[in-house]
């Protein structure tokens, strides 16, 4: 079992740069202390999560860390063109040396990225399995071509080419679609706070059905609190 932070970038101070620069000094100080991985989750319009740029806050880290692994938790495909998501994700790999796990997700039910970003709930899952296999494509293959429903690409190669052979990728999910897409594509799974641990026994259970090699590989996220009491330490 590995010990991360799952990072929201919470404004509770209403001042956007010390709420940033305040979460790059936690997860500094979380690698000091043996974290061994650290995730950032993307969230739109609110003004409680200043997370929307998510693979620039991740960039951001690269450069002020060394060995913590970094990951999307997760990155909400259906609002994100490919092409131009597939370079950012291998120039990224490059700048944190190789350590970026890739954390995919639909996106909502959140009606305002749907309006904002111009695309239907219905389409938000087919939209995020379509991306998510010309990404995969774009990463390790050269002059790709691609004719998908949404996206289409003809003899495209992306520069630079990640440097990890393979980045890890999971899929924030808890529908039986997603879980057959990760099942079928042996990614990880992620548990997000408001899963139910009995939701998340189902998960898995449904994923090993299909394939039973790769399910152990779960990102479970849980809130908690860590204060300081003057009496009794740290609880």
């Amino acid at each position: 079992m590995k010990i991360g932070l799952f990072c929201h970038y919470e404004n509770h101070y209403r001042d956007a740069q010390k709420a940033i620069f305040e979460q790059v000094a936690l997860v500094q100080y979380a690698e000091s202390l043996g974290f061994e991985e650290v995730w950032v989750t993307e969230q739109h319009f609110n003004p409680m999560n200043l997370c929307s740029s998510i693979l620039v806050l991740l960039a951001h880290l690269a450069g002020v860390t060394s060995k913590i692994r970094l990951g999307s938790a997760a990155v909400l495909l259906a609002f994100h063109n490919p092409i131009r998501l597939a370079e950012e994700i291998a120039t990224l790999d490059n700048l944190c040396g190789g350590r970026l796990t890739l954390g995919i997700a639909k996106g909502g039910p959140f009606p305002l990225h749907h309006k904002h970003f111009d695309t239907p709930a219905n389409e938000s899952r087919p939209r995020m399995f379509e991306a998510m296999e010309l990404i995969g494509k774009l990463l390790y293959e050269s002059e790709v071509s691609f004719q998908g429903r949404y996206f289409h690409c003809n003899r495209v190669t992306i520069y630079p080419r990640p440097l990890q052979p393979s980045i890890p990728v999971y899929v924030a999910t808890g529908d039986d679609y997603g879980i057959r897409f990760a099942a079928e594509n042996s990614f990880g799974l992620m548990g997000g706070p408001p899963f139910s641990l009995e939701r998340l026994k189902n998960t898995i259970a449904k994923y090993r059905a299909i394939n039973n090699s790769g399910a152990d590989n779960l990102m479970l996220a849980r809130f908690f609190l860590c204060r300081q009491d003057l009496r009794r330490g740290c609880v």
